[in-house]
């Protein structure tokens, strides 16, 4: 439910915003399928660890709350930085965004080693060895994020004139 909320907040600031010009339209569905993609990726992880986890403890149940929250305001925080790229609010924006895909991939991650762990016997031996490469690239994934807050990615300028910072967060799609 979250995520279609999510997604639905995004398609609502597209609409706010109607585009002026073809390169705005374009941009405007680009972002979308950005978010979505970002979404969609956390939601099949989600629904995949949920699916087997028999029970919901208090560490759980507070890991969910947060990814929630993150989940609701993800959509924001990726208009806010394209439509304020390269100003100051662009950067503090992109600094909250980053934090937001790191705080989702950490728990996805989180979630993935209480699925891992041999003593709990939540899923099949054969399973383990995927469980745990899920949760390193989550954890990865996570660390990129985090390093992408570093001045020097929003500083430096890369290929089509966008900061660095977004470049990498591009890179992780098809390996999410």
């Amino acid at each position: 439910m979250v995520f279609g909320l999510a997604l639905s907040l995004g398609a609502l600031v597209l609409i706010s915003q109607p585009p002026q010009t073809p390169d705005q339209l374009y941009a405007g569905l680009g972002l979308f399928a950005f978010s979505f993609i970002i979404l969609l990726t956390v939601w099949y992880n989600y629904s995949t660890v949920m699916g087997v986890l028999p029970v919901e403890t208090r560490g759980l149940l507070f890991m969910n709350l947060v990814l929630l929250f993150v989940v609701a305001i993800e959509p924001y925080l990726l208009y806010v930085v394209a439509f304020h790229t390269p100003d100051a609010v662009g950067e503090s924006a992109s600094v909250l965004y980053a934090l937001d895909l790191a705080a989702m991939n950490a728990i996805l991650g989180g979630f993935q080693h209480v699925l891992s762990r041999e003593d709990k016997a939540l899923v099949p031996a054969s399973m383990l060895r995927r469980m745990r490469s899920i949760r390193d690239v989550n954890l990865g994934f996570a660390a990129v994020f985090l390093v992408s807050i570093l001045p020097v990615f929003w500083t430096w300028i890369g290929p089509f004139g966008m900061p660095t910072r977004i470049l990498l967060w591009i890179l992780t799609l098809p390996a999410g």
